[in-house]
């Protein structure tokens, strides 16, 4: 239980961090919670997690060429959706499904890009899937 708890806490203290470092990316003085960080990327990125959850393999890859997009970019991005996913799993089982959804398809296109196999993200991938099943449950 006391390892669930550090890991609970280290991941507030990540999406703390990703908010600030977001906040002033953004020029905001503060977002405050996961829906704000979700519409301050959409709006100043151009990008939406949500429509990615939806691309097909084609789309994805496409996504990824027209946005010169490398395996740092992805593993980012997949801890992003990763964090959200926390965020929301307690009050909203479905979103949480999708950001996990896409965390997964990001990692996989990292470890495509890569051509390398990585432990870590394949523990993470795992982890992903069993929280997926959990919220299915």
């Amino acid at each position: 239980m006391e390892q669930r708890d550090t890991i609970e806490k280290q991941i507030e203290q990540l999406s703390s961090f990703l908010k600030s470092l977001l906040s002033k990316a953004l020029g905001c003085s503060n977002i405050e919670n996961t829906e704000e960080i979700s519409n301050a990327i959409q709006t100043t990125f151009n990008f939406d997690f949500i429509a990615v959850s939806e691309f097909d393999d084609n789309q994805m890859v496409a996504f990824i060429n027209e946005n010169s997009l490398t395996e740092s970019h992805l593993e980012h991005l997949a801890e992003l959706a990763y964090i959200l996913g926390k965020n929301h799993q307690d009050s909203d089982s479905k979103l949480a499904i999708t950001y996990f959804t896409i965390s997964n398809k990001f990692s996989k296109k990292a470890d495509a890009i890569s051509g390398n196999f990585s432990l870590e993200r394949n523990q993470k991938q795992n982890k992903i899937n069993n929280l997926i099943h959990k919220q299915l449950d």
